[in-house]
């Protein structure tokens, strides 16, 4: 297992090198420039201004430069847009928001949803399975950016229960973590529903039920830990993606999470912060990828790692 986590770390490098240099390259490359916005600046005091972001050099030189500095001391370099902060400043004052809320809304979407569709698969056909799958497919179909102000008007201005923005107080996690949480919730529940009830189908689930095995015990005991496996899969990208925020949600509600940072750095041209930021959510993508690998071994035992 050790030899294995290695390998799939050491494998790690040359794939994050390639997302870098793409999202690098296609900022870099992209129509306009990141002091394209500023007022009209003069010849002398632009070119100094190109030449302490290396933006006078061809861009894979730009590129070599911004990942000795990444690689050798681990820093992130400037922001050309916030000419007083560094991405490393910028990340590690956005990330603990993003972190908070989508962490709190991956607990959210995991247990709701597992317990949803698990409650479905036993009910299966019933009213209990038509109404969660209804709901499930309502939080699917129905856009966070539609729902998000609605909830904002009834619990926060007309009823008053919840902060309408900014960030301070357990209060402003509450509605937009419940949000965010929704459509990831919706899909675990239907996935774990869908593979509930294939297992249970299953010899070995029919076998201890006709060796006087009750239906509970079979379920929790015998088929629980197999129909996780494909939720387990589908959890290993949904963490990354919501740890590290959601775009909307931040910017509805706003958050000082990375995903606003993100969006304007794209549209300011900031290479710097586009690739810093990629690099977080690529890293925290390989590692929950290699989570679910480590756990799919300790769930079936049957699926052997290969080091």
């Amino acid at each position: 297992m050790t030899t294995f986590i290695l390998k799939r770390i050491a494998g790690m490098a040359p794939v994050l090198l390639v997302i870098l240099l793409l999202t690098f390259t296609m900022i870099r490359v992209a129509p306009g420039g990141p002091f394209d916005r500023d007022r009209k600046l003069p010849p002398a005091i632009e070119k100094n201004i190109r030449a302490r972001f290396n933006l006078d050099l061809p861009v894979w030189e730009q590129f070599a430069l911004w990942m000795k500095d990444v690689v050798l001391h681990f820093d992130l370099g400037p922001s050309t847009k916030y000419r007083n902060r560094t991405v490393n400043e910028i990340i590690a004052q956005t990330l603990p928001v993003s972190m908070t809320v989508g962490g709190i809304a991956f607990c959210l979407a995991s247990l709701s949803g597992i317990a949803l569709g698990s409650l479905a698969a036993v009910r299966r056909n019933t009213a209990v399975d038509y109404a969660s799958m209804m709901a499930s497919m309502t939080a699917i179909c129905v856009p966070v950016f539609v729902l998000a102000p609605i909830c904002l008007l009834i619990f926060g201005l007309k009823l008053g229960w919840v902060p309408i923005a900014g960030w301070g107080s357990w209060q402003n996690v509450v509605l937009p973590a419940i949000l965010l949480s929704l459509p990831y919730m919706a899909y675990v529940a239907r996935l774990m529903r869908n593979s509930l009830i294939e297992v249970l189908q299953q010899d070995f689930v029919r076998t201890a039920l006709a060796k006087g095995v009750s239906r509970h015990r079979a379920v929790v005991h015998h088929a629980f830990k197999l129909a996780l496996l494909p939720v387990i899969s589908f959890m290993g990208p949904m963490a990354a993606e919501v740890l590290t925020g959601g775009i909307v949600v931040e910017k509805i509600f706003n958050l000082p999470g990375m995903g606003p940072f993100f969006v304007s750095a794209v549209f300011d041209r900031d290479a710097f912060v586009v690739a810093g930021i990629t690099l977080v959510f690529s890293v925290m993508l390989l590692f929950f990828n290699l989570v679910v690998d480590v756990v799919y071994h300790y769930l079936d035992p049957r699926i052997r790692i290969h080091t």
